[in-house]
């Protein structure tokens, strides 16, 4: 469960992570949860990364100009057991998350612009694909089947393509702007 942090109030989604998990980040409910927000007196929003899930979230409250922090869940975590916290519930994580905020004071920083977003998620992806390259070329050199050998050798050679790593001499840098830019 999310916490949301505003001066002396602990807001936590009403929901959990054992219900239905995909329906709270569809975009009606994420308004939704923009305009009870935007009805309460806050100073700063606080979730933990979630591995991207949080994206859509914290993009709509910075759209409506919300204060809004994204804490990494490992210090968050850390700080619960320094702290002599233990248990890990819902309502603990949200009280947790409002005392990091307190104690730490994160400071709201700026979205990066949507090209700035576009070219991390092409950068993040080519590297998903190299370390992909990476096993399966260290898997086809540990393979005696020659049926499955053939199967690795063809998605080597798909993966060097889609990474760009069978160009000598490509960077992957002006590879993931040409591919933000669009052709042309």
């Amino acid at each position: 469960m999310e916490g949301l942090i505003f001066r002396s109030l602990i807001w936590t989604w009403p929901f959990t992570r054992r219900g239905s998990i995909g329906t709270w980040r569809t975009m009606p409910r994420i308004k939704q949860v923009v305009r009870q927000l935007l009805a309460l007196a806050h100073t700063l929003i606080v979730l933990e990364a979630t591995g991207e899930l949080e994206t859509r979230v914290v993009s709509a409250l910075a759209a409506a100009q919300l204060p809004v922090v994204v804490v990494n869940p490992r210090q968050v975590r850390a700080f619960a057991q320094a702290s002599g916290i233990l248990a890990k519930t819902d309502r603990l994580d949200a009280q947790v998350l409002a005392h990091v905020a307190a104690a730490i004071q994160p400071t709201p920083r700026p979205l990066p612009d949507a090209a700035t977003q576009q070219l991390s998620a092409v950068l993040t992806r080519r590297q998903q694909l190299v370390d992909m390259l990476t096993a399966e070329t260290n898997r086809l050199a540990q393979q005696p089947n020659p049926a499955i050998r053939k199967r690795l050798k063809a998605h080597i050679t798909w993966l060097s393509q889609d990474t760009g790593t069978d160009r000598e001499g490509a960077d992957p840098v002006d590879s993931a702007e040409s591919d933000v830019a669009g052709p042309g």
